[in-house]
């Protein structure tokens, strides 16, 4: 994948976790709720197949690619990343 798509797909997710993750985060941990459908959200994504290589259905993504997808995660809600 290139740069730039790269670049696009994580401009996306920045979007998603702003809008659907970051203004749920605190009722969540609150509730000690699993976050179902942000998790099914993120298996449409392609994210949990992030680095398998596209000829057997994954994305292809380099490890720097993938670093950069945890660290945006991570920023908006650390407990998403596991």
């Amino acid at each position: 994948m290139a740069t730039t798509d790269e670049d696009a797909m994580l401009e996306t997710l920045e979007v998603w976790l702003a809008s659907e993750v970051v203004p749920h985060v605190i009722e969540l941990e609150h509730a000690d709720r699993y976050p179902y459908e942000m998790v099914e959200q993120m298996r449409e994504f392609g994210l949990f197949a992030a680095t398998i290589p596209e000829e057997y259905g994954g994305l292809g993504l380099g490890a720097s690619a993938y670093v950069r997808i945890v660290e945006a995660i991570s920023r908006a809600w650390m407990s998403l990343t596991g």
